[in-house]
Protein backbone atom coordinates (compact mmCIF):
# COMPACT_ATOMS: atom_id res chain seq x y z
CA UNK A 1 0.00 0.00 0.00
CA UNK A 2 2.70 2.36 0.90
CA UNK A 3 4.78 1.59 -1.81
CA UNK A 4 1.64 2.29 -4.00
CA UNK A 5 1.17 5.40 -2.76
CA UNK A 6 5.04 6.79 -3.39
CA UNK A 7 4.47 5.52 -6.89
CA UNK A 8 1.26 7.27 -6.90
CA UNK A 9 3.27 10.52 -5.64
CA UNK A 10 6.24 10.44 -7.73
CA UNK A 11 3.90 10.25 -10.95
CA UNK A 12 2.21 13.18 -9.85
CA UNK A 13 5.13 15.11 -9.44
CA UNK A 14 6.52 14.50 -12.38
CA UNK A 15 3.59 15.50 -14.22
CA UNK A 16 3.48 18.48 -12.86
CA UNK A 17 6.78 19.43 -13.44
CA UNK A 18 6.46 17.89 -17.02
CA UNK A 19 3.68 20.60 -17.21
CA UNK A 20 5.81 23.32 -15.82
CA UNK A 21 8.75 22.84 -17.93
CA UNK A 22 6.50 23.03 -21.06
CA UNK A 23 4.85 26.34 -20.27
CA UNK A 24 8.20 27.42 -19.67
CA UNK A 25 9.64 26.38 -23.03
CA UNK A 26 6.68 28.31 -24.48
CA UNK A 27 7.06 31.24 -23.14
CA UNK A 28 10.71 31.84 -24.33
CA UNK A 29 9.57 30.72 -27.75
CA UNK A 30 7.12 33.87 -27.61
CA UNK A 31 9.62 36.08 -26.74
CA UNK A 32 12.39 34.91 -28.83
CA UNK A 33 9.71 35.62 -31.91
CA UNK A 34 8.29 39.16 -30.41
CA UNK A 35 12.33 40.25 -30.36
CA UNK A 36 12.92 40.20 -34.21
CA UNK A 37 16.00 39.46 -33.94
CA UNK A 38 17.49 36.84 -36.64
CA UNK A 39 20.76 35.15 -35.75
CA UNK A 40 22.75 33.66 -38.71
CA UNK A 41 21.80 30.02 -38.88
CA UNK A 42 23.00 26.62 -40.31
CA UNK A 43 19.40 25.69 -41.27
CA UNK A 44 19.63 22.94 -44.20
CA UNK A 45 18.97 24.60 -47.59
CA UNK A 46 18.86 27.77 -46.23
CA UNK A 47 21.29 31.18 -47.10
CA UNK A 48 22.59 33.78 -44.87
CA UNK A 49 22.00 37.56 -46.42
CA UNK A 50 24.10 39.94 -44.86
CA UNK A 51 22.02 43.72 -44.93
CA UNK A 52 24.85 45.98 -44.23
CA UNK A 53 23.34 49.42 -44.01
CA UNK A 54 25.95 52.40 -44.47
CA UNK A 55 25.40 55.53 -45.36
CA UNK A 56 22.54 57.87 -45.94
CA UNK A 57 22.16 60.80 -48.83
CA UNK A 58 20.23 63.28 -47.18
CA UNK A 59 20.47 67.19 -46.97
CA UNK A 60 22.01 68.90 -44.11
CA UNK A 61 18.99 69.18 -41.96
CA UNK A 62 21.01 69.88 -38.61
CA UNK A 63 22.37 73.24 -40.33
CA UNK A 64 19.89 74.37 -42.46
CA UNK A 65 20.15 78.22 -41.00
CA UNK A 66 23.57 78.48 -41.71
CA UNK A 67 24.57 81.74 -44.21
CA UNK A 68 27.28 79.98 -46.10
CA UNK A 69 24.88 78.29 -48.98
CA UNK A 70 27.11 75.29 -49.16
CA UNK A 71 27.04 74.81 -45.54
CA UNK A 72 23.23 75.41 -45.22
CA UNK A 73 22.28 73.09 -48.40
CA UNK A 74 24.54 69.97 -49.34
CA UNK A 75 23.69 66.59 -50.16
CA UNK A 76 26.20 63.73 -48.36
CA UNK A 77 26.59 60.37 -47.12
CA UNK A 78 26.38 60.23 -43.10
CA UNK A 79 26.77 57.00 -40.88
CA UNK A 80 23.13 55.59 -40.63
CA UNK A 81 23.83 55.09 -36.99
CA UNK A 82 24.63 59.06 -36.69
CA UNK A 83 20.94 60.32 -37.62
CA UNK A 84 18.55 57.39 -36.26
CA UNK A 85 18.58 54.90 -33.68
CA UNK A 86 16.21 52.34 -35.16
CA UNK A 87 16.65 50.20 -38.03
CA UNK A 88 14.14 47.55 -39.28
CA UNK A 89 14.59 45.25 -42.18
CA UNK A 90 11.49 43.34 -43.49
CA UNK A 91 11.46 40.55 -45.98
CA UNK A 92 8.42 39.58 -48.70
CA UNK A 93 7.68 36.92 -50.89
CA UNK A 94 4.50 36.77 -53.23
CA UNK A 95 3.47 39.98 -51.20
CA UNK A 96 3.70 37.75 -47.53
CA UNK A 97 5.96 39.14 -44.98
CA UNK A 98 8.17 36.10 -44.31
CA UNK A 99 10.88 37.91 -42.12
CA UNK A 100 11.26 40.89 -40.04
CA UNK A 101 14.94 41.94 -37.92
CA UNK A 102 14.54 45.03 -36.03
CA UNK A 103 17.81 46.51 -33.94
CA UNK A 104 18.47 49.33 -31.92
CA UNK A 105 21.68 51.01 -31.69
CA UNK A 106 22.79 49.65 -28.59
CA UNK A 107 23.00 46.27 -30.81
CA UNK A 108 26.41 45.48 -31.28
CA UNK A 109 27.49 46.23 -34.90
CA UNK A 110 24.24 48.20 -35.25
CA UNK A 111 23.35 48.50 -38.82
CA UNK A 112 24.39 45.12 -40.18
CA UNK A 113 21.27 43.18 -40.29
CA UNK A 114 21.34 39.19 -41.06
CA UNK A 115 19.00 37.11 -42.16
CA UNK A 116 18.64 33.30 -43.21
CA UNK A 117 16.42 32.83 -46.29
CA UNK A 118 15.55 29.58 -48.79
CA UNK A 119 16.43 29.80 -52.44
CA UNK A 120 13.95 31.81 -54.29
CA UNK A 121 12.96 35.57 -54.89
CA UNK A 122 12.19 37.97 -52.07
CA UNK A 123 11.26 42.28 -51.59
CA UNK A 124 12.82 43.85 -48.95
CA UNK A 125 12.05 47.00 -47.38
CA UNK A 126 14.84 49.13 -45.08
CA UNK A 127 13.58 51.56 -42.73
CA UNK A 128 15.90 54.00 -40.38
CA UNK A 129 14.03 56.33 -37.60
CA UNK A 130 13.79 57.10 -34.05
CA UNK A 131 10.59 56.09 -33.08
CA UNK A 132 9.89 54.33 -29.70
CA UNK A 133 9.50 51.20 -31.33
CA UNK A 134 9.32 48.95 -34.26
CA UNK A 135 6.72 49.65 -37.18
CA UNK A 136 4.14 47.30 -38.40
CA UNK A 137 4.77 45.91 -41.67
CA UNK A 138 2.45 43.39 -42.69
CA UNK A 139 1.48 45.18 -45.96
CA UNK A 140 4.34 46.22 -48.20
CA UNK A 141 2.07 49.27 -49.34
CA UNK A 142 1.16 50.36 -45.81
CA UNK A 143 3.52 50.47 -42.61
CA UNK A 144 2.89 52.51 -39.98
CA UNK A 145 5.10 53.64 -37.33
CA UNK A 146 4.27 53.37 -33.56
CA UNK A 147 1.34 55.73 -32.34
CA UNK A 148 1.21 57.17 -36.04
CA UNK A 149 4.36 59.62 -34.93
CA UNK A 150 6.90 60.29 -37.58
CA UNK A 151 11.25 60.94 -36.75
CA UNK A 152 13.72 61.51 -39.10
CA UNK A 153 13.17 58.63 -41.63
CA UNK A 154 14.98 57.16 -44.21
CA UNK A 155 14.66 54.47 -45.99
CA UNK A 156 15.58 51.77 -49.70
CA UNK A 157 13.71 49.36 -50.89
CA UNK A 158 14.48 46.07 -53.55
CA UNK A 159 14.28 43.01 -55.19
CA UNK A 160 16.83 40.07 -54.40
CA UNK A 161 17.12 36.42 -55.74
CA UNK A 162 18.59 34.10 -52.90
CA UNK A 163 20.70 31.15 -54.73
CA UNK A 164 24.08 31.32 -52.18
CA UNK A 165 25.21 33.60 -49.24
CA UNK A 166 25.22 36.94 -50.00
CA UNK A 167 26.54 40.78 -48.96
CA UNK A 168 24.07 43.79 -49.77
CA UNK A 169 25.58 47.09 -49.24
CA UNK A 170 23.10 49.36 -48.41
CA UNK A 171 22.69 53.08 -48.71
CA UNK A 172 19.53 54.91 -47.78
CA UNK A 173 17.33 57.91 -48.31
CA UNK A 174 15.48 60.37 -46.59
CA UNK A 175 11.45 60.20 -47.21
CA UNK A 176 10.55 63.12 -44.80
CA UNK A 177 9.83 66.62 -44.82
CA UNK A 178 10.78 69.04 -42.19
CA UNK A 179 8.80 72.07 -40.55
CA UNK A 180 11.29 73.91 -38.31
CA UNK A 181 8.55 76.62 -36.48
CA UNK A 182 10.81 79.15 -35.25
CA UNK A 183 9.22 81.93 -32.91
CA UNK A 184 11.45 84.81 -32.49
CA UNK A 185 9.79 86.84 -29.93
CA UNK A 186 9.56 86.40 -26.07
CA UNK A 187 7.62 83.25 -25.03
CA UNK A 188 5.60 84.10 -21.66
CA UNK A 189 5.76 82.24 -19.00
CA UNK A 190 2.54 80.86 -18.37
CA UNK A 191 3.09 78.94 -21.78
CA UNK A 192 4.35 75.42 -20.81
CA UNK A 193 4.09 73.59 -24.65
CA UNK A 194 3.26 73.76 -28.44
CA UNK A 195 0.92 71.97 -29.95
CA UNK A 196 1.36 71.61 -33.67
CA UNK A 197 -1.76 69.91 -35.27
CA UNK A 198 -1.53 69.19 -39.47
CA UNK A 199 -3.28 67.61 -42.40
CA UNK A 200 -2.34 66.99 -45.67
CA UNK A 201 0.52 64.42 -44.73
CA UNK A 202 0.92 61.05 -44.05
CA UNK A 203 2.25 59.22 -40.86
CA UNK A 204 2.33 55.79 -43.46
CA UNK A 205 5.03 54.92 -45.52
CA UNK A 206 4.28 52.52 -48.88
CA UNK A 207 7.58 50.42 -48.41
CA UNK A 208 7.67 49.97 -52.41
CA UNK A 209 7.78 53.81 -53.14
CA UNK A 210 9.44 55.61 -50.51
CA UNK A 211 6.39 57.94 -50.36
CA UNK A 212 3.45 58.58 -47.95
CA UNK A 213 0.12 56.70 -48.35
CA UNK A 214 -2.55 57.99 -45.91
CA UNK A 215 -4.16 61.02 -45.60
CA UNK A 216 -3.27 61.72 -41.59
CA UNK A 217 -4.23 63.96 -39.10
CA UNK A 218 -0.68 64.20 -36.87
CA UNK A 219 -0.62 65.86 -33.85
CA UNK A 220 3.02 67.10 -32.28
CA UNK A 221 3.49 68.51 -29.01
CA UNK A 222 6.78 70.58 -27.73
CA UNK A 223 7.76 71.61 -23.93
CA UNK A 224 8.75 75.38 -23.86
CA UNK A 225 11.97 75.25 -21.95
CA UNK A 226 13.64 78.44 -20.33
CA UNK A 227 16.39 78.61 -22.70
CA UNK A 228 13.61 79.44 -25.39
CA UNK A 229 11.52 81.99 -24.28
CA UNK A 230 13.91 85.11 -24.89
CA UNK A 231 12.93 84.31 -28.41
CA UNK A 232 14.87 81.68 -29.55
CA UNK A 233 11.65 78.96 -29.52
CA UNK A 234 12.65 76.15 -32.08
CA UNK A 235 10.13 73.34 -33.00
CA UNK A 236 11.02 70.47 -35.66
CA UNK A 237 8.03 68.16 -36.97
CA UNK A 238 8.20 65.54 -39.58
CA UNK A 239 5.54 64.03 -41.95
CA UNK A 240 5.67 61.86 -45.18
CA UNK A 241 4.81 63.11 -48.83
CA UNK A 242 2.50 61.85 -51.03
CA UNK A 243 4.47 63.74 -53.61
CA UNK A 244 6.94 65.43 -54.46
CA UNK A 245 5.31 69.00 -54.05
CA UNK A 246 2.40 68.88 -51.48
CA UNK A 247 1.31 71.28 -48.75
CA UNK A 248 -0.04 70.86 -45.60
CA UNK A 249 -2.38 72.88 -43.40
CA UNK A 250 -0.57 73.99 -40.04
CA UNK A 251 -2.76 74.87 -36.44
CA UNK A 252 -0.25 75.87 -34.08
CA UNK A 253 -1.51 76.31 -30.31
CA UNK A 254 0.42 77.90 -27.44
CA UNK A 255 -0.83 75.67 -24.37
CA UNK A 256 -0.46 76.64 -20.44
CA UNK A 257 -0.10 73.87 -18.44
CA UNK A 258 -3.70 73.06 -18.46
CA UNK A 259 -4.04 72.78 -22.18
CA UNK A 260 -6.02 76.15 -22.45
CA UNK A 261 -5.08 78.30 -25.28
CA UNK A 262 -3.02 81.08 -24.62
CA UNK A 263 -2.34 81.55 -28.46
CA UNK A 264 -3.24 80.12 -31.68
CA UNK A 265 -2.51 80.68 -35.59
CA UNK A 266 -3.28 78.51 -38.75
CA UNK A 267 -1.18 78.43 -41.62
CA UNK A 268 -2.73 77.23 -44.91
CA UNK A 269 -0.69 75.62 -47.88
CA UNK A 270 2.67 74.86 -46.14
CA UNK A 271 4.60 73.62 -48.67
CA UNK A 272 6.14 70.05 -47.81
CA UNK A 273 8.65 67.92 -49.60
CA UNK A 274 10.99 65.23 -49.14
CA UNK A 275 14.25 66.01 -47.72
CA UNK A 276 13.72 69.37 -47.92
CA UNK A 277 13.02 72.13 -44.55
CA UNK A 278 10.65 74.27 -44.55
CA UNK A 279 11.57 77.19 -42.21
CA UNK A 280 8.71 79.07 -40.47
CA UNK A 281 9.84 82.20 -38.71
CA UNK A 282 8.06 85.08 -37.37
CA UNK A 283 6.68 87.28 -34.23
CA UNK A 284 4.17 84.15 -32.94
CA UNK A 285 2.90 86.11 -29.45
CA UNK A 286 3.12 89.90 -31.45
CA UNK A 287 5.63 90.99 -29.05
CA UNK A 288 9.71 91.84 -29.56
CA UNK A 289 11.99 89.33 -30.56
CA UNK A 290 15.52 89.06 -29.21
CA UNK A 291 16.47 91.31 -31.98
CA UNK A 292 14.32 94.12 -30.55
CA UNK A 293 12.26 93.87 -33.67
CA UNK A 294 8.29 94.25 -32.83
CA UNK A 295 4.75 93.78 -34.59
CA UNK A 296 2.06 92.07 -35.38
CA UNK A 297 2.35 87.89 -35.99
CA UNK A 298 3.67 87.69 -39.08
CA UNK A 299 5.95 84.77 -40.55
CA UNK A 300 8.45 84.29 -43.59
CA UNK A 301 8.01 81.08 -45.13
CA UNK A 302 12.07 79.63 -46.36
CA UNK A 303 12.06 76.58 -47.94
CA UNK A 304 15.57 74.83 -48.31
CA UNK A 305 16.81 72.23 -50.04
CA UNK A 306 19.98 71.28 -51.46
CA UNK A 307 19.13 72.74 -55.06
CA UNK A 308 17.50 76.66 -54.66
CA UNK A 309 16.01 78.85 -51.62
CA UNK A 310 12.86 80.11 -52.14
CA UNK A 311 11.05 82.97 -50.14
CA UNK A 312 7.36 83.77 -48.89
CA UNK A 313 6.59 86.91 -47.23
CA UNK A 314 2.58 87.00 -45.77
Amino acid sequence: MIYKQLKKNFMGHCALAAILLASLTGCQKVALEESGYEEPTSQEGAFTILFDVGNSLQTNFSNAEAEDAESRAVTRSTPISELCDHINLMVYQDGTKVKQVNSVSTDNNFGKLSVSLNPGSYEYVILAHSCQGNPSANDIQKISFPDNKVTDTFHTDGKLTVDGSSTQNIVMDRVVAMVRFVINDVIPDNVAKMEFYYTGGSSTINGMTGYGCVNSRQTETRIVTDDMRPGKGVFEIYTIPHTDEETIKLTVKALDSEDAIIKETVLEDVPVKRNQITIERGNFFGGTSSSGESGDQGFELVTDDEWSNVEFTY
